[in-house]
């Protein structure tokens, strides 16, 4: 990809503490208060002579560890959401 100088940008390392948090703590109202900022990653070593520091292994394993945790919770929140209905009908 021709991107020189780019440099890598993510969410601030602690947002996936703060979203485990609030998770614990049973309060989805917190949700909504949960913010999260981007990090621009100057601190990497480029890895290509034009400048750019992304290592395109490192954000593939990143996506997918992302798809993993995504799928799980999708899944998670569907069975809740289909026992919810079914004690909400009364049927078994």
């Amino acid at each position: 990809m021709e991107t020189p100088g780019y440099k890598r940008i993510d969410i601030e390392t602690d947002f996936e503490a703060k979203l485990r948090q609030v998770a614990k703590s049973n309060d989805v109202s917190g949700i909504q208060d949960l913010q999260f900022r981007t990090v621009t990653d100057l601190g990497s070593p480029s890895v290509r002579p034009d400048g750019n520091n992304v290592q395109i292994d490192q954000e593939m394993l990143n996506m997918q560890k992302n798809a993993v945790q995504y799928e799980f919770l999708a899944n998670y929140t569907s069975n809740s959401l289909s026992r919810l209905k079914t004690a909400i009908s009364g049927r078994i």
